[in-house]
């Protein structure tokens, strides 16, 4: 898993999401952050895809927002 300085970003259903580990090794979930739910911040797993693992549509990651350019790039 490699820490990266943590990407303030939002998810498609307009939750604010921190990315702040990579694991391009890892035959699942490849982006580790949080999301901050309306019960507050909890942990978050992303796929390749941008997917949130265990969560609606609404938490899947952005793929076109530049700041996540690198980031879908790396893994």
């Amino acid at each position: 898993m490699l820490k990266i300085h943590v990407i303030n970003t939002k998810t498609v259903g307009g939750l604010d999401a921190k990315i702040n580990a990579l694991d391009p090794s890892s035959t699942g979930d490849k982006i580790i952050g949080e999301i901050n739910t309306p019960a507050g911040w909890r942990y978050a797993q992303w796929d390749e895809a941008g997917t949130c693992r265990d969560a609606t549509d609404s938490a899947n990651l952005d793929k076109t927002d530049p700041k996540l350019a690198d980031v879908f790039i790396m893994i």
